[in-house]
């Protein structure tokens, strides 16, 4: 525990009316049609329904007490994260300059040293990962972006005070995004073929994967978790609660629901939460710079194959049908409702104030702590 600070819980009252977010076409991939073709009605997702009940713990002899130990800690910890979120505020609605402290503790008086932006795979990631990496450098505030991985918990004793960041797009628009960006074609031989370096391959909708099968399988059969460590690309179904929760390899045996609790108290305790596609409106991405006091919030950085699949989606748009989108909207339901929590500010008023430079400490290198996927080179 931090000595010398003014220490508060995090319990104070707010309202919130509801709000209806307009999407915005410059943030989706091109190419894409209302027609009504490719019906998927063969899609089941009864193996994909909540339990909301199913919040008790496993005592499966095969799995490791390391599993078990961070399975008692969640369930202890439920209780204080459902009174937490109910009462506090949305990041993205009354961004805050409060350093998060254990026990779901704030300082209103800690100075940052560091910036963290947790990067939610195609929701805009790519850019504002610049954006932020630019306001940590003009501030001299270490670094990190991070995706694919779990995001970090908020008060943690990491060893520095640290500002989170974070953004958030509708998720079934964000879904069908991935797909087209990395899903319908591997993104390797898209580059290839974009770069000229691979005559054999021509996407097409012949060679093109089905959006039917990636939704039934995106964000299931991957989240195998070995050694026991969350990792998430590819996600096609309540794929924020998984990042955000990073509870989802079946060895952890939590309950989407469960994860939702995580997601949304652990949300509600960083400091600032873009929505994406408010960034349409010309006094939100205002209101954003002001607050940061760096401009560019809305300036585009092309990520790992975007241009290759662009091209590929605009030669072979891509036929989403509503009722597509209804089995999706249905597979999302813990993300929808996630995202509406989160976005719903009950009127279209930015006014978040600005960051004070006195909060901050420079470091004499700026950025020192960037990291972003653990490798790999498919970013968005």
């Amino acid at each position: 525990m931090l000595s010398n600070v003014d220490e508060t819980t995090a319990f104070g009252g707010f309202n919130r009316n509801s709000f209806q977010v307009e999407m915005i076409e410059d943030w989706n991939d091109d190419g894409s049609s209302d027609s009504e073709e490719n019906s998927i009605d063969n899609i089941s997702s009864s193996e994909h329904q909540i339990n909301p009940n199913n919040v008790h713990e496993s005592n499966s002899p095969k799995e490791s007490i390391a599993i078990r130990q961070m399975r008692h800690d969640v369930f202890a910890k439920l209780p204080a994260m459902k009174q937490f979120a109910a009462m506090q505020p949305s990041p993205a609605c009354r961004p805050n300059l409060d350093a998060a402290l254990p026990e779901w503790k704030w300082s209103n008086s800690t100075r940052f040293t560091r910036m963290y932006f947790y990067h939610a795979r195609k929701a805009g990631g790519t850019s504002l990962a610049r954006y932020f990496s630019n306001v940590a450098r003009h501030y001299g505030l270490k670094f990190k972006a991070v995706e694919w991985k779990a995001s970090e918990e908020p008060g943690e004793p990491f060893g520095e005070t640290t500002f989170y960041v974070t953004h958030l797009r509708e998720p079934v628009d964000r879904a069908i995004s991935h797909f087209k960006y990395q899903g319908r074609w591997n993104c390797r031989d898209l580059g290839k073929w974009f770069n000229s370096k691979r005559s054999d391959f021509v996407p097409t909708n012949l060679n093109a994967n089905k959006i039917e099968t990636w939704v039934e399988t995106g964000g299931f059969d991957d989240t195998t978790c070995p050694r026991n460590e969350f990792s998430l690309g590819e996600c096609a179904v309540n794929c924020y609660t998984q990042w955000i929760s990073g509870l989802s390899c079946p060895q952890y045996n939590i309950s989407t629901e469960v994860q939702y609790e995580v997601a949304n108290a652990r949300l509600r305790r960083y400091n600032f939460i873009v929505i994406l596609e408010r960034l349409a409106d010309e006094r939100y991405a205002s209101a954003i710079e002001q607050f940061f006091g760096v401009p560019g919030v809305t300036n585009r950085r092309s990520a790992f194959c975007e241009r290759s699949s662009r091209k590929a989606n605009k030669m072979n748009p891509l036929v989403v049908t509503n009722e597509t989108r209804q089995i999706l909207e249905r597979l999302n339901e813990v993300d929808l409702r996630l995202y509406n929590e989160i976005s719903d500010c009950g009127v279209e008023e930015y006014e978040f104030g600005r960051l004070d430079p006195a909060r901050l400490v420079s470091n004499s290198v700026s950025s020192s702590d960037q990291s972003s996927n653990g490798g790999r080179n498919n970013k968005n």
